[in-house]
């Protein structure tokens, strides 16, 4: 079975209800658990600012999957099974019951027998392992339960004697030496602060008296809400189902709403799974859903420009920029276990795991990414196959020093983890008006066929330097074919479509190509670059102060190349003319005007094209 349907059963479970909902809190301890059973707690921090509760969510999201604490106020009331325990008013928490739903505080903790436990949240996820975790970083749930230490003494301080529990990941020595579990007071006490790894903090248990609900026969209700809507939008799109899959079940997953049970609904979820429209190999496009921006924005190679967040790695630039832009096309290699490699301007995208930071990008190095839909036509792209590490478009733009917002491994199915896939087509390379024709250099990771505006050359040196020769090749340019654009017509930009397929060039050609951008000025030295001096079109040394752009070609050499020869002119040989031409031979220039003197550059002198220097 491919990989990423190993973790449907859990995807469907975050879209379901939370994992206490038709749970029934009974009654709770008004004291500490003075041991731990395994069964369902409500856990208070210890922290000299302010006792809270621990529950499952964010900041300003209840139904969020990282640990948090609530705050402890002494105005607020009516939070009944809060109210009695340790303290009365003082303990209650300080939202209401609509924000902080009670469900979100109860965690089921069972006991392994050797001195660890596992705990679950209220949405199913579990505390992770805490193992070389940096200090003062949000604790993320996670589908893999974390091996937790919770009741080795340290010196009287964490044991349930003393009235607290160390919640860490390898057992205690003498003194601290493990990864914990501690409120961070790195912020206010407003309900958004995380937990973290350091070694100040303990909880006190309470033992909930919790009455699970009936095993369910009839699944005729999760049909209706997880298996249904996939046959009823996004039908024959991507992360939407086929055409042929809807056509096949829809009348067996009719008669699964009124009456269905478990075998049968995960059977219905299985051929959901297996019947989705996924993308095969070749070229795309990543849209974001634009919540970070002011309108939607595109996948692609770059820098943000800070420390940590520093090219090469994803980027997300404007819609307006997606055609001029080569780094928007990324290439996705479906692989056979239905993961896809992914690369752009020849660099595969890497493994990330440490949140908010940016995916970055390497030559050679390829990690397997997998294509997630936890509704109809909605797209995750995660790096370990679950909702742990997906892209998510930041707003790091609207902060100082960033060059563009990157694109930063994220923890849950957030808005603003959710892309949209377009089959990317075309590219739009830019020229630049010289004399009677527009010129422009091109270099892409992709096999295209340019527009009727323009043609493409590649560059052979001749003349010991002096010159560069045009060789035509038409208009399809194989991948990684370094060339020269020229557009009789004067045109400021060509369409390239991609395609694939087209066989290498055989001629020479002495041109060079870069893929990304110079990201520091100054990277490359002895480099000619296209330029037009005083009218002249040549190559011309690139200023120390100036970066080599994208998708360009150049040529390398200290010396600049100041004519361009096109072979295509039947040119033999190119003299070298020191002076001007004998009288008994007429002059033009290649306008054909005639001269009486001649300045560095060609000319058709008795009939023959000759270069003067």
């Amino acid at each position: 079975m491919r990989k990423f349907t190993l973790f449907f059963s859990m995807l469907f479970a975050l879209t379901a209800a939370a994992q206490w909902d038709g749970y029934t809190v009974k009654s709770i301890s008004t004291t500490p658990a003075k041991s731990l059973e395994t069964g369902y707690y409500v856990m208070q921090n210890n922290h000299s600012s302010g006792r809270g509760w621990l529950y499952t969510g964010t900041a300003n999201n209840a139904t969020g999957n990282e640990l948090r604490k609530t705050k402890v106020r002494s105005t607020f009331q009516d939070i009944d099974y809060v109210a009695n325990i340790n303290g009365g008013e003082s303990s209650k928490i300080s939202q209401p019951i609509t924000t902080y739903d009670r469900n979100l505080l109860v965690f089921k903790i069972v006991n392994n027998g050797d001195g660890t436990c596992t705990i679950q949240g209220s949405n199913g996820l579990y505390i992770p392992s805490l193992a070389s975790r940096a200090n003062n970083w949000v604790i993320t749930l996670s589908s893999t339960a974390g091996q937790l230490n919770f009741h080795q003494y340290i010196e009287g301080y964490f044991s349930f004697e003393e009235g607290g529990m160390g919640i860490a990941t390898v057992a205690y020595g003498s003194s601290y030496t493990s990864s914990m579990v501690a409120y961070s007071a790195r912020t206010a006490l407003d309900g958004s602060n995380p937990f973290t790894d350091n070694a100040s903090q303990s909880f006190v248990l309470y033992k909930v008296d919790m009455e699970e609900p009936a095993a369910q026969t009839d699944f005729s209700s999760n049909v209706v809400s997880e298996i249904l809507p996939w046959f009823e939008s996004h039908v024959g799109e991507w992360f939407g189902l086929t055409e042929e899959t809807v056509n096949a079940y829809a009348d067996r997953v009719n008669a699964a709403t009124t009456s269905c049970t478990e075998e049968e609904y995960n059977a219905l979820k299985a051929i959901v799974e297996a019947g989705k429209c996924m993308p095969e190999t070749g070229y795309y496009r990543l849209q974001s859903a634009g919540l970070r921006h002011t309108g939607p924005s595109y996948v692609s190679y770059g820098s943000t420009g800070l420390s940590g967040k520093n090219a090469p790695c994803l980027v997300t630039v404007a819609s307006a920029q997606k055609e001029a832009d080569a780094g928007t096309v990324l290439f996705l290699q479906k692989q056979a276990n239905g993961s896809y490699l992914i690369s752009t301007q020849g660099f595969y995208v890497q493994d990330e795991s440490s949140y908010n930071q940016t995916f970055s990008l390497a030559e050679g190095v390829t990690h397997p990414f997998y294509l997630l839909s936890t509704a109809p036509g909605n797209l995750l792209v995660s790096a370990d196959g679950t909702l742990n590490t997906t892209f998510n478009e930041t707003n790091w733009r609207s902060e100082p020093g960033f060059i563009n917002n990157g694109v930063a491994c994220y923890n849950s199915s957030s808005a603003s983890s959710y892309w949209s896939l377009e089959q990317a087509t075309s590219v739009t390379l830019s020229l630049n008006a010289a004399g009677e024709k527009s010129y422009g250099t091109a270099y892409l990771p992709f096999d295209v066929v340019l527009g009727e505006e323009a043609t493409a050359y590649v560059v052979q040196i001749v003349n010991g330097g002096e010159a560069a020769q045009l060789v035509r090749i038409g208009n399809n340019i194989p991948a990684g074919t370094p060339v020269v654009l020229v557009s009789d017509e004067q045109a400021t930009s060509v369409e390239a479509t991609i395609t694939s397929g087209l066989p290498a060039i055989e001629e020479q050609n002495d041109l060079i190509g870069q893929y990304p951008a110079d990201l520091v000025a100054g990277a490359h030295s002895n480099i000619l670059v296209l330029s037009a001096v005083e009218g002249e079109v040549g190559f011309y040394t690139l200023s120390s102060s100036a970066r080599v752009a994208a998708n360009r070609a150049f040529l390398s050499g200290s010396m600049p190349v100041r004519s361009l020869i096109f072979a295509s002119d039947d040119v033999t040989a190119i003299a070298s003319v020191h002076s001007a031409p004998v009288a008994t031979q007429e002059t033009f220039d290649l306008q054909g005007r005639r001269v009486q003197a001649t300045q560095p550059g060609v000319y058709i002198v008795g009939g023959k094209k000759v270069f003067v220097k």
